[in-house]
């Protein structure tokens, strides 16, 4: 009997493990038309198995319902963040206390109390700190694969196999660097595996205090490995499409961007920019949170620039895609 009970339990854990599949958590807050492309990219270029779940966390009533059709149209799991959930999280009462420690500072502008309870509930950055940690706590911490944070305006441009790329590395993702020499992880992308972790759920990506200023988004995984040093983390510094707008095409080229990625480039107008992350291997369009005058041209030319790219092949890819079109429904996409 406890033979056949063992077998069994084993015969579970090797299921469990046959279906196990990187786990990539979105967030979406106004641009639904974003979850189309997303998808759309992660079908073209994800090379792991792999399971996408949309994080609603959209003010307004109309757009939520516009991000729910949009999930259930492509039939992608859509969980729905409560505003109400917004008012009274912990994460809340916990940048109280840190803002009202003598002498903290922090690079976000916060109204002075008691009007700060209310500006924090309403700034982006402590906003996609409570979404994150909802996710990671119900969906991302007991998961038995990698896990992946992406913002909802991020994009795989080239094909991702993260199982590769994390071999030697549990956790990877985006360097933040600050005007005073710390760096941290940023939450446009990271990956990480709960597997390879010790004290899993100590992991955060909150904001939280580096050398006595708060930081932005990310900034709380910084102590995380302070307090465990053994934890090998590659952190990836990023390009702003800005910082080549002057340079030659040739030039452009010859630092690895395809002829794709320099239309991209050439197409913003400035001071519009885009960012290149993991080598290039995710494209954030950026600030997509906020109603600026340049958005809806930057996202234009993105759309157009990722619809160029879904369907064609490459010669910087090394290999011809030209077979998953936009829309494609083939293999990668369970729910």
């Amino acid at each position: 009997m406890k033979i056949v009970l063992g077998l069994s339990i084993l015969f579970a854990i090797g299921i469990k493990s046959i279906h196990a599949k990187v786990r990539i958590l979105t967030f979406h807050f106004n641009k639904p038309e974003c979850i189309y492309l997303q998808n759309d990219a992660f079908a073209h270029f994800m090379k792991d198995q792999y399971e996408i779940i949309v994080f609603n966390d959209a003010k307004d009533q109309g757009v939520s319902e516009k991000i729910d059709q949009v999930c259930f149209n492509l039939g992608i799991q859509c969980v729905r963040y409560e505003q109400k959930w917004h008012l009274k999280n912990p994460i809340n009462y916990t940048m109280i206390n840190l803002l009202g420690l003598p002498g903290m500072r922090s690079e976000l502008y916060f109204s002075p109390y008691p009007a700060l309870e209310e500006h924090l509930i309403q700034n982006p950055s402590v906003r996609h700190s409570h979404v994150i940690q909802f996710a990671l706590d119900n969906y991302g911490y007991d998961h038995n694969d990698i896990v992946v944070i992406i913002d909802g305006d991020a994009f795989p441009i080239r094909p991702l196999k993260l199982s590769q790329m994390m071999q030697k590395f549990p956790v990877l993702g985006i360097k933040r660097c600050t005007e005073d020499f710390f760096d941290y992880l940023w939450v446009i992308f990271i990956a990480f595996d709960p597997r390879r972790l010790p004290n899993i759920k100590d992991l955060k990506f909150g904001l939280g205090p580096i050398d006595g200023k708060i930081r932005d988004t990310g900034s709380e995984s910084y102590n995380y490995f302070i307090k465990n040093p053994e934890v090998k983390v590659k952190k990836i510094l990023g390009t702003v499409s800005r910082a080549l707008c002057d340079r030659k095409d040739s030039e452009i080229r010859c630092n690895g961007f395809s002829k794709n990625e320099i239309s991209l480039i050439r197409s913003l107008e400035k001071p519009s920019s885009v960012e290149f992350h993991i080598h290039k291997h995710i494209l954030h369009l950026g600030a997509s949170s906020f109603n600026l005058c340049d958005q809806e041209h930057k996202f234009s030319c993105a759309r157009k620039f990722l619809e160029t790219i879904l369907e064609s092949s490459d010669e910087n890819f090394g290999e011809d895609l030209s077979d998953r079109r936009i829309g494609s429904r083939k293999g990668r996409r369970t729910r």
